[in-house]
C-alpha cells in the first residue's frame, strides 16, 4: 500500500484469497488493516513528500514484476483521514462481498451495530448477511461467505441468479447477519422465516443469526 512515495507492507495473500485491506493516515504516519484488524504501522523508505509520486491501485510503479495478479471488486477513497469511519466504510465492503472481518458491523449512519463482536463471540466464523443500508447505497439481497467449503446461503424469498435480480425487499436500517460457530454435518437445505418479515433459504449448521 502506497501513500506518496511511501508504503506499508501487508502480509501476503493465499492463493485464491478474498481480503478486505484498508489505509488510513497520512504520509507521516498510518495503520495498514487487513480484514478490519491493525497489521502494520511500519513505512517503507524514507521521507515523504507530498504529491511527488503518483497514486497506483493494483501495482508499484511500470516495472514487469510489480503488477497485481488479482480481481479488484471495489475501491473506496476519502481525501482525509477516515479513523472514526473506518468501522462504517469496511461494514459496507465486509457485508456487501462476504467477508468476514474483526470487530462490530456497523452501518453508516455509525450508531447501528448490526453485529456485536461482544455479543456473538463465538460465532464470529463465516460472518455474511443481507441488509439494506440507504446512507452508503448497500442494497444485499442474497449472500453468501467467500470463505471456502460449504457455506451457508442466505437470499429473500430464495435465491436468484444475482443480487439485483432478486425480488425480495428491504427497509432502510434491517439486517441479518449470521454468524458460524462449528459446522454439524451432514448439511441439508432447509426453509426459515424471521419474524414473518424476512423469508429466507439457508443450509443448516450450529450458527447464531441476528436480526435487526
Amino acid at each position: 500500500m502506497l501513500i506518496t512515495n511511501r508504503s506499508i507492507i501487508t502480509t501476503a495473500p493465499a492463493t485464491n484469497e478474498t481480503r478486505l485491506q484498508s489505509l488510513n493516515g497520512a504520509s507521516n504516519g498510518a495503520t495498514a488493516y487487513l480484514n478490519g484488524n491493525p497489521i502494520s504501522t511500519t513505512f517503507n523508505n524514507g521521507t515523504a513528500t507530498a504529491g511527488s509520486a503518483r497514486f497506483w491501485v493494483g501495482a508499484e510503479g511500470t516495472s514487469a514484476n510489480q503488477f497485481a495478479n488479482a480481481d479488484i471488486a471495489e475501491i473506496v477513497i476519502y481525501n482525509t483521514t477516515q479513523t472514526a469511519g473506518r468501522p462504517q466504510i469496511e461494514s459496507y465492503l465486509s457485508l456487501k462481498y462476504g467477508i468476514t472481518k474483526s470487530g462490530n458491523y456497523i452501518a453508516s449512519n455509525g450508531t447501528t451495530n448490526y453485529w456485536n463482536a461482544a455479543t456473538n463471540a463465538g460465532y464470529l466464523n463465516n460472518i455474511t448477511g443481507i441488509g439494506k443500508d440507504d446512507g452508503s447505497a448497500l442494497y444485499q439481497k442474497q449472500s453468501m461467505s467467500v470463505n471456502p467449503g460449504q457455506q451457508i446461503l442466505i437470499g429473500l424469498t430464495g435465491m436468484a441468479n444475482t443480487n439485483a435480480s432478486n425480488s425480495g425487499t428491504l427497509a432502510d436500517q434491517q439486517f441479518l447477519v449470521v454468524g458460524i460457530m462449528v459446522w454439524q454435518k451432514p448439511l441439508r437445505l432447509q426453509s426459515v422465516v424471521f419474524r414473518v418479515l424476512i423469508p429466507v433459504s439457508l443450509l443448516y449448521g450450529k450458527f447464531k443469526i441476528r436480526l435487526r
